[in-house]
């Protein structure tokens, strides 16, 4: 079978919404800017573990300094 990320582009590049039904699970969350104007999610991804463990460390620091 295709790739779910596969059928997301072809379905996209298509302009066909009708294979969404089979694609997006029942739960699936839709959070649209649109309302806002603003990105109101991102998910970030990391690899390999030493970049994650140095992001978190700056991320630490950064934090700890705002008052």
């Amino acid at each position: 079978t295709e790739h779910p990320i596969a059928v997301w582009h072809r379905l996209v590049k298509e302009r066909n919404p009708r294979g969404l039904d089979a694609l997006l699970d029942a739960e699936a969350v839709f959070h649209s800017p649109v309302s806002t104007g603003r990105i109101i999610e991102f998910k970030v991804m990391l690899r390999p573990l030493k970049a994650i463990n140095l992001v978190h460390q700056r991320m630490t620091a950064l934090l700890q300094a705002k008052p």
